[in-house]
């Protein structure tokens, strides 16, 4: 049975069901709060009993520690404006609340499939104040199964590139991200996602390893699909 929830604190999840082959995705909206992540409308995806994109990691409470910054929005599977994503703290007040917030404008259910559009306008435009506009929007095909993400940034002047980075679940040892001119595969014991896009600012791909100790690096591989050329208004 299909299911769209929706919490009161923003954060928002669609099922096909509650067995383990049952699809699951998941999306981060909503306001700040103690000990959060800069994860707004970060994305999970599960499928056919495994875990396909995900939060990589519980990431260490002190700053000093390099593994701290898989806190900010680099560490999550969300969107990256330049290489830069939506405002935290800097760390050296703990993990207290940011001031980022998210809201889901728009959500439902039609035969077949269910939707959602998160903006997350103002948690970017803390760090970018030339950003006008930022909304993913999800839409989940029940019966494919396949989930289309719609990633749209409109700036007021500077041109930009976007970057939506997918996490692959690794802990185990047993995942795998790779990337070729046309598309990405994350590889799962149980599972394979595979992923392609669209922009007319063209799109590549890249998957790589998290900025931090190899030996923890090694454990969240993620693949960036990013636009080519610097544009206004993107649609990713």
């Amino acid at each position: 049975k299909n299911e769209l929830w929706s919490s009161d604190l923003g954060w928002i999840v669609g099922r096909t069901g509650y067995e383990p082959a049952d699809l699951v995705v998941a999306m981060r909206s909503g306001g700040a709060y103690n000990h959060e992540h800069a994860d707004r409308n970060g994305l999970i995806v599960k499928c056919f009993g495994d875990r396909l994109i995900v939060d990589p990691m519980r990431p260490p409470y002190s700053f000093r520690d390099p593994s701290w910054k898989m806190r900010l929005t680099a560490g999550h599977s969300a969107l990256l404006i330049d290489g830069k994503g939506h405002q935290y703290v800097d760390g050296h007040e703990g993990t207290n609340a940011s001031q980022a917030s998210a809201t889901v404008i728009r959500r439902g259910e039609r035969t077949g499939y269910f939707f959602w559009t998160s903006d997350a306008t103002d948690a970017y435009r803390l760090v970018l104040p030339d950003v006008r506009s930022v909304t993913r929007t999800v839409v989940t095909l029940t019966d494919v199964p396949a989930v289309v993400v719609i990633d749209k940034v409109i700036k007021n002047e500077e041109a930009s590139t976007l970057q939506a980075r997918f996490y692959a679940f690794n802990t185990d040892g047993k995942g795998t991200i790779s990337a070729s001119n046309d598309a990405f595969a994350i590889m799962r014991p149980h599972a394979r996602c595979v992923g392609t896009a669209g922009s007319s600012a063209g799109v590549q791909y890249t998957s790589s390893f998290p900025d931090i100790p190899l030996e923890r690096a090694r454990t969240y591989p993620y693949v960036d699909v990013a636009t080519e050329k610097p544009a206004t208004e993107i649609c990713l």
